[in-house]
């Protein structure tokens, strides 16, 4: 079980960049990052994200190639290790503690509804949800933030089927070729800019078959040689800095909470937040008998902490706990440490993913560092 380390970590790295462009705050920024900064200044700066580009794969896949040799990592994702939390620290900066977007399903009291937060479904009943539930959970983006103190162009790189209100300049792709293009385009010229670039590879590939599937390695070795192509001779006026949001690790088993009645009857509500980092409501009187039946069933796979353990350790990082983090954590965390996923129950439309992440394992939480400049 690897804990995460909010003094090394992509919430470092987006703070480095954050306090690059003048924004002012308090939070600690990515030793490593800054040292290159601050050695000469770059006009223009990439940070790109690949979904589920563990530190982990780039060494199975990479040992020795363009982006393995460029490796200033590993650093740590946030927890938990899934793209729900650990983008939204990219976007804004601060921990998933203070954000709030603890998950990629989340229970509102407001609406009594578990709502998978990306896609604005209900996560058990899959009815597309009307409520607002947005407005609770907003912050200030990295892009306002930076606008407030420079006036750099700032130019994000997202896929087509993807959305965001982001007030900068906006571009789309479909494939990595066409990202990998829009960036090159965009570092060309005198112009100062900050290009955030996102794609949702390899962690589609991963979930679909597993990480340590052949295609997952294919895909690799297409991206590296891509962006050897493009980015092996870079003027010295640009940075590019490569990280993820989190790893994946392959799934072997899962367990189905149906087959557990037991269990259910001592809860409040369905299980929340992530499959292996699971938060539990349960009712006042029956703790103790939740505990027991927990351990008895998931101890060889999950680790069980309390509130107050979750909090103590920090496991969502550091500053002021957000109202809404405070109503999405319930009286227990479940995280998962080997490769066993829980579901609520067998559905033949629900398709059972070969890899996943939200973790603690290493290859969940360790995340690579690849910054490509002029040598």
């Amino acid at each position: 079980m690897q804990f995460p380390n909010y003094t090394n970590s992509s919430f470092n790295t987006i703070n480095s960049i954050l306090h690059y462009y003048g924004v002012k705050n308090n939070y600690e920024s990515l030793k490593t990052l800054d040292q290159l900064l601050n050695i000469k200044k770059y006009k223009k700066v990439v940070l790109l994200i690949m979904d589920g580009f563990g530190n982990n794969i780039v060494n199975k896949y990479l040992k020795n190639e363009f982006l393995e040799r460029n490796n200033y990592g590993p650093i740590s994702s946030v927890f938990p290790s899934t793209t729900t939390a650990a983008m939204n620290t990219y976007y804004s900066g601060k921990t998933p503690l203070e954000h709030a977007w603890l998950g990629w399903s989340n229970y509102f009291k407001e609406c009594s509804r578990t709502i998978n937060l990306f896609p604005k479904t209900d996560k058990y009943t899959h009815e597309k949800i009307e409520f607002d539930f947005e407005s609770l959970i907003k912050f200030e983006s990295i892009f306002d933030q930076i606008k407030k103190v420079n006036d750099i162009q700032q130019v994000v790189i997202y896929p087509k089927y993807l959305k965001n209100d982001y007030p900068v300049k906006n571009l789309k792709y479909k494939k990595l070729k066409g990202m990998v293009k829009h960036i090159k385009k965009q570092i060309k010229g005198k112009k100062e800019k900050f290009i955030f670039a996102y794609s949702p590879e390899p962690d589609h590939t991963e979930h679909m078959f597993g990480p340590s599937n052949k295609k997952v390695e294919n895909l690799l070795n297409s991206f590296n040689k891509l962006m050897k192509k493009n980015f092996s001779k870079l003027n010295d006026d640009t940075l590019i800095i490569i990280s993820a949001d989190h790893g994946l690790i392959d799934i072997k088993n899962t367990i189905y909470l149906e087959d557990h009645p037991a269990l259910l009857e001592t809860l409040i509500t369905l299980p929340t937040i992530e499959p292996r980092a699971a938060s539990f409501f349960v009712k006042k009187h029956r703790k103790l008998e939740f505990e027991s039946l927990f351990n008895d069933i998931f101890k060889d796979n999950y680790v069980l902490f309390t509130r107050d353990e979750v909090l103590r350790h920090h496991l969502f990082g550091y500053g002021n706990m957000h109202p809404k983090a405070d109503d999405f954590l319930g009286d227990y965390l479940a995280v998962a440490t080997k490769n066993t996923i829980f579901d609520y129950k067998r559905d033949k439309s629900n398709f059972t993913f070969k890899g996943h992440h939200a973790g603690m394992s290493p290859d969940e939480m360790n995340i690579p560092l690849i910054i490509l400049k002029k040598d």
